[in-house]
Formats: C-alpha cells, sequence, structure tokens
C-alpha cells in the first residue's frame, strides 16, 4: 500500500488547444497488474496547461476519472473548457497547472485518489454541500507549488471504507488527514506568493490577445470576472449579454439596442466608446478599455 508502481515522463511536445493526449504509464515491474489508486499530475515546461479531465484506464480495463471542477473548487486557478465529458451533464471547467511560474500560475501540480471520483448522486451531492470532504483531504486531492515525478504523495491508511451503492465515507474524521507516505513528500509550499492586482495575477496576462465567445448558458462572464482565482482569454456569454475583461476583471453589456455605448460590440470585437467625458461610461465614470484580438473562439 503507498508503494510507487509506475511513472511516465513528460516530453518537448505540445497539447493542442481542446485536444487530448493518451499516455501509458508502464509498470515498474514486469508482469504487475495492480490499480493505480493515487495519480500524480505535474507539469515541468514553461507553456501553462489547463486540464479538463483525466481518465485512468486500469490493466483490466477498468476506469475511472478525474475533472477540473474539482481544481476549480479547491481554490486551483480555472477556466471554462469546450471540453465535452462522457456521462458528464456540462463541460467541466479545467485547472491550470505550470511548471515555471512564468504566468503567475504558481500551481506545478495535484494528487489526487482517483477512486474518491467514482461518481453516485449521494457521493457528488455530499461533496458539494461539503467541499472539504475533497479540498482538505490531502490524499483525496491536492494542489501543489512544487511537485515532480520523483515525489512521493500521501494515501490513506489505514484505507477509508465506503458505504455500499453510495460510497459516501463510513467515517468522515479519516478522511481530514495529511496521510502517510513512503518516500519524500512535496514540500508544503513556496516561499513566493502569488501576487495580485484587482482580484487577478498581476503578471502579463498571456492571453489578452484572445477571445472566447460562448452560447453555453451553464458558462458564466459574471462568475468568471467574480472569482479571484479565474484565468484566461476574455470572454462573452451570449446568455447572459456581457463581456468579461479578464485583465481587469471587469464586466461590460453586450452593445444591442438597450446598449449602445461603452458596451462590447459582438461583431467587430471592439469596445465602443462610452458617452462620457473622453469616451468612459457616462453612467459609472469607468475608463472604456480598447480591445482587438489576433484570435477569437466561438463556442
Amino acid at each position: 500500500m503507498g508503494r510507487h508502481i509506475g511513472s511516465h515522463r513528460g516530453s518537448k511536445s505540445n497539447i493542442q488547444d481542446g485536444s487530448f493526449l493518451d499516455v501509458e504509464v508502464s509498470h515498474d515491474t514486469e508482469g504487475d497488474t495492480r490499480q493505480a489508486e493515487y495519480l500524480s499530475v505535474s507539469k515541468g515546461g514553461d507553456d501553462a496547461l489547463c486540464i479538463a479531465y483525466i481518465t485512468v484506464t486500469w490493466p483490466d480495463g477498468g476506469q475511472r476519472s478525474w475533472m477540473g471542477d474539482v481544481g476549480k473548487k479547491c481554490g486551483s486557478h480555472w477556466y471554462p473548457s469546450h471540453t465535452i465529458v462522457d456521462g458528464y451533464d456540462s463541460k467541466p471547467a479545467c485547472m491550470w497547472i505550470d511548471g515555471d511560474q512564468s504566468y503567475g500560475i504558481l500551481t506545478e501540480g495535484f494528487g489526487v485518489h482517483i477512486t474518491d471520483f467514482t461518481p453516485t448522486q449521494e457521493r457528488v451531492d455530499a461533496y458539494n454541500e461539503n467541499p472539504d470532504l475533497i479540498c482538505k483531504s490531502k490524499p483525496r486531492f491536492h494542489i501543489y507549488d512544487d511537485l515532480t515525478s520523483d515525489m512521493y504523495l500521501p494515501f490513506f491508511n489505514p484505507p477509508l471504507e465506503y458505504e455500499p451503492g453510495t460510497l459516501l465515507d463510513i467515517d468522515t474524521s479519516k478522511v481530514f488527514v495529511d496521510g502517510d507516505s513512503t518516500g519524500s513528500l512535496p514540500p508544503k509550499k513556496r516561499s513566493t506568493p502569488i501576487q495580485r492586482r484587482n482580484g487577478t495575477i498581476s503578471s502579463n496576462n498571456f492571453m489578452r490577445n484572445r477571445l472566447v465567445s460562448s452560447r453555453d448558458p451553464s458558462q458564466s462572464a459574471r462568475e468568471l470576472c467574480d472569482s479571484p482565482t479565474s484565468f484566461g482569454p476574455d470572454f462573452v456569454s451570449y446568455a447572459e449579454g456581457v463581456f468579461c475583461d479578464m485583465l481587469t476583471k471587469e464586466l461590460w453589456p453586450l452593445c444591442s439596442e438597450q446598449h449602445r455605448a461603452a458596451c462590447f460590440d459582438t461583431n467587430t470585437k471592439t469596445m465602443r466608446p462610452g458617452m462620457g467625458i473622453r469616451g468612459r461610461d457616462g453612467s459609472s465614470g469607468r475608463e472604456v478599455p480598447e480591445k482587438s484580438y489576433d484570435r477569437t473562439d466561438e463556442w
């Protein structure tokens, strides 16, 4: 229990936006067919990665999955995704990890007890009602600022017990533990804190010239702008009729018959100036930002 059974080193190749990558993790011992319950995912390169989901296929064909919504729930940097996952009602959020902090994303990786995310309605309800069941249990799920494939993750010892059928924890006191380990654990925290300005990461937003527009009512521009941990391109929600400037975390209305100035024009992909002094918003006095994009995506 808790022993390392396999690993896969990364490569210099990129995963295209909206795509996926199959990674085969070989067992350290030939002929070993044990099922990996604990998963360590780390990012060693300098190109940030936003992960929407992970599916593990065991040697016997059994599968278990983890969704990026978990990272979002537990305070990681996140963004909506355009990924459709079988058996999942909505498109999950994706969770950012980065190997060199160049974009202000300090999270280098995470550890997950993937069998604890086999969904039942009772388990989903319990996690939604009490996120601490996930976020304050290091063996179950934990975000690391410093994580490499040479480090070991904590595990439950003794193993957790679950109610048959519902898969609810029989004893939740055994969930809130630091766990045991058979090797060196990742450091607790890096000494350098995340620097924020107006609720955003203070480093240059590397996607400031990209725009995402979504017609999915489950993807909210308001939620993005209100979240201190959201990170990514500017975002339009047609369902809400608003535009989120991700650099400043400010909301602006989409241009319409009701909004003719100080609004985002979805045809030209620019902000219309306001009616106030020097083009400011006439009602709030806010300075209207200039916007232009090299890439626009319609979801």
